[in-house]
């Protein structure tokens, strides 16, 4: 391979393999393979993987349109505070006094490295 191929041709030419291969004889998927492992310059285990993936797609690579995320990663109803998606959390009467001794505890034991 002298020259090095952008991705999106790398994945039209899968998407050609894919269609071939899909319909090909165990010898046959073999040859596909080496093929566009000499083409590509990929592995046999990352062509096989392509093809498959190529073949679930429809259309061309390019014709594939994604939705955008959100900045902050949460589903769009949300607010852009951190947790809000959250349910609130309550605590019991007495289960702060434990845990704070506990604490206490520790703090005792880790000294100045406990923050």
């Amino acid at each position: 391979m002298g020259q090095r191929l952008s991705m999106a041709t790398r994945k039209e030419i899968t998407k050609k393999y894919a269609r071939e291969y899909v319909s090909a004889t165990r010898k046959e998927k073999g040859r596909l393979l080496d093929e566009l492992v000499g083409v590509t310059g990929w592995s046999r285990a990352n062509a096989r993987r392509s093809i498959a993936v190529a073949a679930k797609r429809k259309g061309s690579a390019r014709a594939v349109v994604r939705k955008p995320r959100s900045p902050t990663g949460c589903p769009t109803r949300c607010t852009p505070t951190v947790g809000a998606h959250l349910p609130a959390r309550t605590v019991a009467d007495g289960s702060q006094r434990p845990v704070s001794q506990i604490g206490l505890m520790l703090a005792d034991f880790l000294g100045k490295y406990f923050i």
